[in-house]
């Protein structure tokens, strides 16, 4: 919904839903002022706060939105659909740590970082210091990743950008927003 001001979105382990001004969801349909935004979401395959897998609605607020069960392949294809890639488009690149997801539509790239065994917490653990906050998790997960997700992240959203992106790709009034913000 404020795509006129922000470049791209990286998170970690989240399920991914439109919601309106009040933060009520679902939303069914973008702006259409919407510009495509790249996306990276960063989720362990054990998670069991927010399940990588397809299941049945998690969400108690709101058990029949389509949204909060899609799992962390569906949330992917989700948004590519919203950046205009219909259906589970998705390229998979293994990698050392992890499997990489992505949807790359017309330049827009999505993607979805896939840790295995790594529970709720998909961060890396320097010092112990992530752990130490972990509340959630299942007894013998692993719960933070074994490399620097935070880094990966950044590098993702760093490649953005609003300020270069060509004439006509977000409206005369988010332009003027963005002037007076």
């Amino acid at each position: 919904q404020a795509s006129d001001l922000v470049a791209a979105v990286a998170c970690f382990a989240g399920a991914l839903t439109l919601s309106n001004d009040l933060g009520v969801f679902p939303l069914t349909e973008l702006s259409s002022e919407y510009t495509p935004r790249p996306l990276m979401v960063i989720h362990g395959n054990a998670d069991i706060v927010v399940p990588y897998e397809k299941a049945p609605s998690i969400s108690a607020l709101s058990p029949d939105s389509p949204y909060s069960a899609l799992g962390a392949e569906g949330n992917l294809a989700l948004w590519g659909g919203y950046n205009g890639c219909p259906g589970d488009a998705a390229i998979k690149t293994p990698k050392d740590n992890y499997t990489l997801h992505e949807i790359d539509c017309n330049g827009v790239v999505s993607a979805l970082v896939e840790v295995p065994g790594v529970g709720h917490y998909p961060l890396y653990d320097v010092g112990g210091v992530v752990s130490g906050l972990v509340h959630y998790g299942a007894t013998g997960q692993t719960t933070t990743a074994p490399f620097d997700t935070t880094q990966l992240a950044w590098d993702f959203l760093k490649t953005a950008s609003i300020i270069n992106c060509p004439a006509g790709c977000v409206s005369v009034n988010a332009r003027q927003r963005r002037q007076l913000l």
